[in-house]
């Protein structure tokens, strides 16, 4: 579940125009990484 937030979340940042926007969801994109190992 974590890892398709992720995948969807890139295909965002590539869709994006808004510089804000991309890097608020590469932030968020990293939150989820880290997340990965503690729920696994």
């Amino acid at each position: 579940m974590i890892l398709l937030a992720v995948l969807l979340l890139g295909v965002y940042v590539l869709a994006t125009s808004r510089l804000g926007a991309a890097i608020r969801a590469v932030a968020v994109q990293g939150g989820l990484l880290a997340l990965l190992p503690i729920t696994l």
